[in-house]
């Protein structure tokens, strides 16, 4: 009946050359799940595993090849000076290159830190710049004040930005807590004289605004002057202006009685004079007139006010320093003659109207310039009182201007000026280490991850330990340090042993104990890694002790039956197999034990041998091997069995007997139990009441008078299952030969009892 085969990942090699393979295609004999491959030394069995390998890789899949070369890639001795007499051991092809690795990335991580160290070097530079800096502006503006300079230390914060951020903070604080002021220009204005400087300038103001000039006169009659102008009187005497001023000084300077004090004489009528000359001054013109000369001189009067208080508003001006804003330059003169021509024609001719048109001009001009005026000197006076204002603030606030001057002066220089340039390099240097340091968090977490791997072997020399004191090996791991993936070869002792005495058999199991421990992804070696995918031994056997094969053999059968396993997983799931196995020998003995009890719907047995080509070429190729080939290995063993249970001298067993004869038991027994139960049975403790009653029953058939087992022998039945299964898989911990001699006598004795024909048949 035909197999249907497995999806698999290397089905077959095409036009393959290497050495003794010469376009080699094995499309009509294609690869299965589980190969087995039988071949003797020289037939090219080692060329195929390399030409397997090289296929899996070409095909992309992950490969794991072990063969002769594999101990010397995988397990590195080196010498190490610091121990006299000791060995390290290196395993794995990655770990020999792993303190390379890391090496190479802590040099890395070292030159990274010198770029980090180069930078808060220039961090530290450019402080030193800024600091300076900020010195001389906090030197130029404290003066007479006792602040103190700010002490910000680079070493307080986490890096130059957060300095930076710090100092600009304060400074700031500084700028925006402090006494306001108009303006900044105010500031610096002031600032710049000094205390006593400032004191000087609130006693001159003082002085200067007491001195400030009052001005009399802004409002001035000009209606009634022009109303009397304008007026035409009608005289009935007249008399000259300067005749009645005459009269009226003489009035005056007059009694009763006097001498005239003009004429001397003694008969001078004052009252008379004095009626006369007010009798004409009642007149309307007299009166008016009066009032022209009235008027005249108040105008005069304030003409003189006005310009006394515009001199001395410009005397102010000057000595303080203010700057007069409004237009006050009247021409006075052109006003005092405009008004005196008029009045003079008026009084010489009262009769006639005069045309006041100029006069109503100068009219407007007097109140605009007495407004201005005005506003000028009330403008002085409280310009005085807000600079007096400015500067009593400042004497009473020098320590807070002075702050927000340096404040300003800082802040402009950081933001804006000759530190700007310094606070990029700064934030630049600060930028590139924050990437320095996640390259450097990088490169930490990349070889932690190496140091990790390595450390993972730690579990391998616990687990390596404990095999080889299963399987009885004179030597034991130490590991050198928990990181390293180096270890010290100690014998059982505890002795540091030389290199030369670990025999070569003994490296190779090392070897293979490493290449089975790498296939798997968990520390209980259940699931190969799933980047894993064609696993190729080629002779996993060779060069070892008697002694080791059966534990080898047994690891490998076990990988086996995990892709296996793993195969009839991937066929629930419909993906076929998910990994591949290929398993070489030179040993027809090793061979058939690998291949001993194979699953046949997933596997295939090859033989590589040589025959001639077309062109006469001797050149390896590969066949199927038939069933029929590889079932004799029963017989052999029975044989084996038979020979051992009829031996009287217990150093007649040799080495190879001892050490694989329990296997043979178990395979031997495994299959009588099967061809007489018509199924599979093992032959296992668990599955003794079966084992019993098949002999009972065998022996009842024959004599019905011996149906039952002996009780002795049912003893002895028990204990020769309970051995041969561990034997099967590690030396057995039997008491010597003798122990073997007897469970092959068990074996024979069961098979005797319960067949006859067979027992005679097979012991030929």
């Amino acid at each position: 009946m035909a197999k249907n085969k497995p999806v698999v990942c290397v089905e077959y090699l095409e036009n393959y050359t290497y050495k003794s393979f010469v376009n080699f295609t094995n499309k009509s004999t294609p690869f299965w799940g589980v190969n087995y491959i039988y071949g003797n030394n020289g037939a090219g069995k080692s060329s195929l595993a390399r030409g397997i390998s090289e296929k899996g890789n070409s095909l992309g899949k992950g490969v794991a090849l072990f063969n002769a070369d594999y101990t010397r890639e995988n397990l590195l001795f080196e010498s190490n000076p610091n121990l006299i007499s000791g060995v390290e051991a290196t395993f794995g092809s990655e770990n020999i290159d792993t303190k390379n690795k890391i090496a190479k990335i802590e040099s890395e991580i070292e030159e990274i830190k010198g770029k980090i160290e180069i930078n808060n070097k220039d961090i530290v530079s450019n402080s030193e710049v800024i600091k300076n800096k900020i010195k001389s502006i906090f030197d130029e503006n404290k003066k007479d004040s006792k602040i103190r300079n700010k002490s910000i230390k680079l070493e307080a914060y986490e890096n130059g930005s957060d300095w930076i951020n710090k100092l600009k903070e304060i400074y700031s604080r500084d700028l925006n807590n402090s006494v306001s002021m108009d303006t900044l220009e105010d500031v610096d204005n002031i600032l710049s004289c000094g205390i006593d400087e400032a004191n000087k300038r609130i006693t001159l103001l003082e002085r200067l605004t007491s001195n400030l000039p009052g001005l009399s006169g802004d409002s001035f009659d000009f209606d009634k002057v022009i109303s009397i102008l304008e007026k035409e009187y009608e005289i009935s005497a007249s008399m000259p202006r300067d005749i009645l001023d005459w009269i009226a000084d003489g009035l005056r300077i007059h009694n009763e009685g006097d001498e005239c004090k003009f004429c001397s004489s003694n008969e001078i009528n004052v009252a008379e004079i004095e009626e006369k000359y007010n009798s004409y001054r009642n007149q309307e013109w007299s009166r008016d007139q009066s009032a022209l000369n009235r008027l005249e001189k108040e105008f005069k009067d304030n003409i003189k006010s006005y310009e006394s208080a515009y001199t001395r508003l410009l005397e102010l001006a000057q000595k303080s320093g203010i700057e007069l804003n409004v237009s006050i330059n009247l021409d006075t003169d052109d006003m005092c003659g405009v008004l005196g021509e008029l009045l003079g024609r008026k009084l010489n001719s009262p009769e006639a109207s005069i045309n006041c048109q100029k006069l109503a001009e100068i009219s407007k001009k007097y109140s605009d310039g007495y407004r201005d005026m005005r506003s000028a000197l009330d403008a002085m006076r409280t310009t005085m009182a807000d600079e007096k204002k400015k500067y009593h603030k400042y004497v009473n606030n020098i320590e807070e201007y002075e702050k927000k001057s340096v404040a300003q002066g800082v802040l402009n220089e950081l933001n804006e000026g000759s530190l700007k340039l310094n606070v990029e390099k700064i934030e630049n240097c600060v930028e590139n280490n924050k990437e320095y340091e996640i390259l450097i968090s990088e490169k930490i977490k990349e070889r932690d991850a190496i140091k990790r791997k390595v450390s993972r072997y730690r579990k391998f020399m616990e687990y390596l330990n404990s095999e080889l004191k299963n399987i009885g090996m004179p030597f034991r791991l130490h590991e050198e340090d928990i990181n390293s993936g180096k270890y010290l070869i100690k014998n059982n002792q505890g002795e540091n042993i030389s290199i030369h005495d670990v025999s070569e058999g003994e490296k190779h199991v090392l070897s293979l104990m490493y290449f089975y421990y790498t296939l798997f992804d968990d520390e209980h070696l259940e699931v190969i890694k799933d980047d894993i995918e064609v696993i190729v031994i080629d002779d996993p056997v060779s060069s070892l002790d008697e002694g080791n094969k059966l534990y080898i053999l047994n690891m490998v059968i076990g990988l086996a039956n995990m892709v296996g396993r793993e195969y009839k997983e991937g066929c629930k799931e419909k993906l076929g197999l998910k990994k591949q196995i290929f398993i070489l020998s030179h040993s027809w003995e090793d061979y058939t034990v690998l291949s001993y009890h194979r699953n046949q719907d997933i596997s295939e047995q090859f033989e590589v041998y040589k025959q001639m080509n077309d062109l006469g070429q001797l050149c390896t190729t590969i066949r199927i091997m038939g069933e029929k080939e590889t079932t004799g290995s029963y017989a052999r063993l029975f044989k084996e069995i038979y020979e051992i249970s009829k031996l009287k001298d217990l150093s007649d067993i040799t080495e190879c007997q001892e050490n694989h004869s329990l296997n043979s038991m178990r395979r031997v027994f495994e299959e009588y139990l099967s061809f007489k139960s018509r199924s599979v049975l093992l032959p296992q403790y668990n599955n003794i009441d079966r084992i019993v009653d098949i002999y009972e029953l065998s022996i009842a058939e024959g004599d019905a008078k011996k149906g039952l087992i002996s009780n002795n022998y049912r003893s002895k039945l028990s204990t020769f299952l309970s051995d041969i299964n561990v034997g099967s898989h590690r030396i057995a911990s039997v008491d010597g030969k003798s122990k073997i001699i007897q469970y092959a006598k068990t074996l024979m004795k069961y098979i005797q009892d319960t067949d006859k024909v067979h027992y005679n048949a097979m012991k030929q």
